[in-house]
């Protein structure tokens, strides 16, 4: 166990106690010597033993004989025995107050991390649903009966490689999946065009290296979909020479 599992153990507060075994003696030595910064640990429980006996601790009364008599002598020395046992029962209880205190706080801690965990995994569990819920969403619109799929076929730079774009002039609206395009190095995206009339409207960029369908604007006059390879951001206008893909509505 690590230094923390060994502060969680109690092994600690039961070696000052002296209730540990000589096998627990061994780990908790091994321990000390391991991480030298427990032994301020340990100083600290000794003197909060102490001075919780100090504070707790019952002085014996006051002999009513003769201090020089045998009789004072004997009764002093039974109180003095009541009180080593006394102050041995207040340090015992001391230090069980002192484990059951740092118990109690390892069990707060414990309990607030659950409870931090539990509610991050009820967030990622929500925003899961509702990508779910959208992604369906999406899936019931490109099986509309008005949907058309358009295959962007790749250019000379990418013969290999094509896109797939669904559009549709009943809903207005119009998606992209651009799982098949080549992986573009580190600052660079794709971004998305529609012709009109000769003139390249961008309609969306493409998140860098995404795989998953995207929404592009749609656009009622659009002659056909073009994909270049632009600098990271997007362009103004397209790079023409790095048409990636593209195909005619």
């Amino acid at each position: 166990m690590n230094k923390k599992q060994f502060l969680n153990s109690g092994l600690l507060e039961e070696f000052v106690l002296g209730l540990t075994s000589p096998e627990e003696d061994k780990i908790v030595q091994e321990y000390l010597l391991r991480f030298p910064e427990l032994n301020n640990e340990l100083n600290a429980l000794h003197q909060a033993m102490e001075q919780y006996a100090m504070q707790h601790s019952i002085p014996p009364p006051e002999s009513q004989f003769p201090a020089d008599t045998y009789e004072s002598k004997s009764y002093v020395s039974n109180n003095d025995y009541s009180f080593n046992w006394t102050l041995l029962a207040v340090v015992l209880l001391a230090c069980l107050s002192f484990y059951l205190f740092r118990s109690n706080q390892q069990q707060q801690k414990n309990i607030l991390q659950i409870e931090a965990e539990h509610a991050a995994l009820k967030t990622y569990c929500q925003a899961s649903q509702e990508k779910i819920q959208a992604q369906l969403l999406v899936l019931d619109k490109i099986q509309h009966p008005h949907t058309q799929a358009v295959v962007l076929a790749g250019s000379a730079i990418a013969p290999s490689h094509f896109a797939l774009a669904h559009w549709n002039h009943t809903l207005k609206e119009g998606w992209l999946n651009p799982a098949k395009l080549p992986i573009l190095p580190k600052g660079k995206q794709y971004q998305v065009w529609a012709d009109i009339n000769g003139e390249m409207i961008s309609i969306g960029l493409i998140p860098p290296n995404s795989r998953e369908l995207i929404t592009i604007a749609y656009l009622a006059n659009a002659e056909s979909i073009n994909i270049t390879e632009e600098e990271l951001g997007g362009a103004i206008h397209p790079n023409v020479s790095l048409l990636t893909a593209s195909a005619h509505l």
